[in-house]
């Protein structure tokens, strides 16, 4: 199998790595972890997660914080649905629906629960971070030890990340 690896880490630019149970394929657009000891299983994961043209790869600057938050509750001045989302499970459990509260909080609602008021200290902890966040380089549990609100947090950093660059033109238009 050693040989077929070396093929596909060539053709596709990744760097494949034998763990436990499986694999760890880190390619410049994500990291895969995959559960097998099938080549033409790794070779369609790679495929399956390689963006298509009408998925943006950024390498931009993220903007600092600040930026980002001003943008982030000019776009929560509307109630909006958040789709409830993490880097290693992807878009799971339930929704929820968040809205600016004030300059400082923001407001989470969930079906058939009481209201979250998330903090902005709690958003700037997770977004200093993101990037290591989404190469699984910071686990939520970490993050969860100094904030109880990550749930909300990431789901609400992915669903807008695309405020977190420079001179993107979608990003600043209201």
């Amino acid at each position: 199998m050693s040989n077929e690896i070396s093929e596909l880490e060539e053709w596709y630019g990744a760097k494949i790595k034998r763990t436990g149970f499986g694999y760890c394929i880190k390619l410049k657009f994500g990291t895969i972890n995959i559960y097998t000891d099938s080549a033409k299983e790794l070779e369609k994961r790679i495929i399956e997660n390689i963006p298509r043209k009408t998925e943006q790869v950024t390498t931009k600057k993220a903007i600092p914080f600040e930026e980002f938050w001003k943008l982030l509750l000019k776009k929560l001045e509307t109630p909006t649905l958040i789709r409830n989302w993490t880097v290693y499970s992807g878009y799971i459990g339930e929704d929820f629906i968040a809205r600016k509260y004030s300059d400082s909080m923001i407001e989470c609602l969930i079906h058939n629960g009481g209201p979250q008021y998330v903090p902005k200290k709690d958003f700037k902890l997770v977004y200093e971070v993101w990037d290591d966040y989404k190469s699984f380089k910071v686990k939520r549990a970490d993050l969860s030890q100094h904030s109880r609100f990550t749930k909300y947090v990431i789901s609400i950093i992915h669903q807008f990340e695309e405020l977190r660059y420079e001179g993107d033109e979608d990003a600043e238009q209201g």
